[in-house]
Parts: C-alpha cells; sequence; structure tokens
C-alpha cells in the first residue's frame, strides 16, 4: 500500500512549521501501525456515523442538536474531548438517547479513533495549536486514523470534516492542504451566533471548501444551523467570520462612545437608545446588545449590560478575533492600511488583559472607556 510523505506546506509562520515538523519526524513509523487497526473496521458502519470533537461551551450544545435533529439518525455518534468530565457531561444528558438504543453514543479515545469510526466529523476547537493536533498529530489525529482508507473503493473510505474553530486563516489552509493529501475533505465553517444561538440551533456556518463537499454537508449543518453560505475555497469562511467580527467591534466602540457622549450631554440612555434605532445609526450593537445599561425598556432578553456584562462573546474572545484579522491582514496588505483594525485591536486587548473585564461581554468595552481603567 502507498503510504504518501506527509508534505511541508509554506506560509504558515515558524511555530506552526516547527509543530508540523515535529509530526513529519513520526508519521511514517506510525503508518503501518494504523493500517493494521484500520483493517478492523466496520466501513458500513462508519459511513453511517457522525463524530464530534471539542465539547466546551459551544461545541457540547452544537452536539447536542447534531445528535438530536440529524436525520436520518446515525449508527452511532462517536465523541471526544480531552476533559473527561465533558464526555461524561454529554452522556449524562443524553441518557434518554443512549438508553432508547436509537443511536449509539460512544466515547473515543483520541481523534484517531474518532476517524476510524466515523466517516463525518465536526471539530469546535480553541486555537490552531488544537486544530493542528487535532487533524496532523501523527500518533494521535484524524490524519492517522485515516492511514488505511485511502486506497479502498466506495464511499465509506471517504472522510470529510467540518472544522468550526475561529483560528488563524493560514493555518487552516495549511491544515486543509495536508488534509486532502490522505483523502479528507474539510470545510472552514466558522459559525456567529454565540452559545445561545449553539443552544437553540440559530447558527449560521460560513463556509470554505469544495462546493461538493459543502452539499453533501448540509445536512449535517442545518442540524445546527438555521442557516449556512458558502463563501468559496478553503478559508474563505474563516475570511467571512474575521471580516465580520472586524466590523462587529468597530460598531460595538462606536456605539459604546455615541452613548457616553450623549449622557454626558444630557440625554437618558433609553431615550437616546430609542432615537439611534430608529435612525441612522442603528447596527446590530445598537439594537440587540446596546453597551450602556438602562438603555432598553424591555423586561425580558436583557442585554448583558443589565446584567453586569454577563457573556455572550467574552471580551478575550474578541481580542482573539482581533489579533487573527491583524495576522490575515498582514498576509494581504498592512494592517497600517486599516486604521480602525489597529485601534479596535488594542483596545479589545487591554481589556482583555483585565482578569474581571476579559471575561465579560465585549459590550463591557462602555464600561472601560468609562472608567480609569484605561
Amino acid at each position: 500500500m502507498l503510504i504518501r510523505n506527509f508534505r511541508r506546506v509554506p506560509s504558515i509562520g515558524p511555530r506552526t512549521n516547527q509543530r508540523l515538523e515535529a509530526m513529519d519526524q513520526t508519521i511514517n513509523l506510525n503508518c503501518s501501525l494504523m493500517v493494521r487497526r484500520i483493517s478492523s473496521v466496520n466501513h458500513h458502519d462508519r459511513d453511517l456515523s457522525v463524530g464530534f470533537i471539542g465539547l466546551g461551551a459551544m461545541g457540547k450544545e452544537m452536539a447536542s442538536n447534531l445528535l438530536t435533529k440529524l436525520e436520518p439518525s446515525p449508527k452511532s455518534f462517536i465523541i471526544y474531548d480531552t476533559f473527561q468530565k465533558s464526555l461524561t457531561n454529554f452522556m449524562d444528558k443524553h441518557h434518554s438517547i443512549i438508553n432508547s438504543k436509537k443511536t449509539k453514543i460512544v466515547t473515543a479515545t483520541s481523534p484517531a479513533a474518532v476517524a476510524r469510526l466515523s466517516s463525518r466529523i465536526i471539530t469546535m476547537l480553541p486555537t490552531s495549536k488544537e486544530v493542528e493536533e487535532v487533524y496532523l498529530n501523527p500518533e494521535i489525529g484524524i490524519i492517522s486514523g485515516t492511514i488505511g482508507l485511502m486506497n479502498d473503493k466506495g464511499p465509506s473510505s471517504s472522510t470529510i470534516c467540518i472544522d468550526s474553530t475561529t483560528h488563524d486563516l493560514n493555518s487552516a489552509i495549511s491544515v486543509s492542504k495536508q488534509l486532502k493529501l490522505y483523502d479528507v475533505d474539510i470545510l472552514d465553517a466558522p459559525v456567529s451566533g454565540g452559545v445561545v444561538g449553539a443552544r437553540n440551533g440559530t447558527l449560521t456556518f460560513m463556509c470554505g471548501g469544495d462546493r461538493s463537499i459543502y452539499e453533501r454537508s448540509l445536512d449535517i449543518l442545518d442540524s445546527m444551523g438555521k442557516r449556512s453560505i458558502y463563501c468559496g475555497q478553503a478559508g474563505t469562511g474563516l475570511a467571512a467570520k474575521i471580516s465580520n467580527n472586524l466590523l462587529l467591534a468597530i460598531s460595538m466602540i462606536g456605539t459604546a462612545e455615541a452613548m457616553i457622549l450623549g449622557q454626558r450631554l444630557g440625554l437618558k440612555p433609553d431615550l437616546l437608545s430609542d432615537i439611534i434605532n430608529s435612525s441612522t445609526g442603528r447596527c446590530w450593537s445598537s439594537e440587540f446588545n446596546n453597551p450602556a445599561p438602562g438603555s432598553t425598556s424591555v423586561t425580558t432578553s436583557k442585554p448583558p449590560s443589565d446584567r453586569n456584562y454577563e457573556p455572550g462573546f467574552a471580551s478575550r474572545l474578541m481580542s482573539k478575533d482581533l489579533k487573527l484579522a491583524i495576522n490575515s491582514a498582514k498576509s494581504v496588505s498592512s494592517s497600517s492600511d486599516l486604521p480602525l483594525l489597529k485601534i479596535s485591536s488594542e483596545m479589545y486587548e487591554k481589556i482583555a488583559s483585565d482578569l474581571e473585564l476579559g471575561n465579560k461581554d465585549f459590550s463591557v468595552v462602555y464600561d472601560w472607556l468609562n472608567s480609569k481603567k484605561k
């Protein structure tokens, strides 16, 4: 059987290259072992099974919707997380499904095990480092779990991955190219909607990759969200997400400054909010997540500003996304060409460095601007 070399893909940064070079040195040593393991896989069961890796705040909600809404129901639902408690909590939450035996829920010992047992895999991870480990680690990664399937015939030999991590654009493109060498297809499919959207199944997916793979993944995406958008080739889903969050940060800062100025000039926050939302200044931040406390008279669905800035979308995560935008901008031009990107990134980096504010909703920029913490 032909095992292709784990080749280097350029332009992903020295640290990423160092991690991947270390993987290069060991992958061929594990090939024969992986092939022997794959030989015992029931390919029919694999083709009817779905895997999910990463059961954090977002992932556990997405996985729950996928498990309960996907039609036809998967034969097996394979889950993996580095924290055993996350696996236990997920199993406990879905004990009724386990007892009904409609779908068998299996806890895997590694991403490789998930790949050996399921032909379609969704991942929701923190950063590029975890994405590279989960997909490319030569011993426990998805790539090692698929060795031995490449020369098989039929749909059960294919593997489709959907990565909803918001992470470095160049790293995502590199991972996609590496996986392609092993007949593994991947969509970058970051989401908009936050934890609430993940729980309610109302996420929007922004997808980059082969269109045919996107179309074959629509049933999975529809089980977790209300809308999916095909953006183009690998990396374009992340490009859309990063660009959107840049605008979100800028509009939130602008809304915060407008609310501060108006109140200092004698306007009440609820009156000013009503005027803005009936005028040309209206935006998502002003209408649904107004950063000024007391800006809405609605008694239900209070924004984070009326709940001591309980997140929503934490400021440290906004800071992370803006840093991704800075890195992406450098790869095509210069971040100095985008002054508001630079300014907003610096502001949220300072907010994120505050242990208290960093974990609060990103609308806390209002409180930060109004305080002496700057």
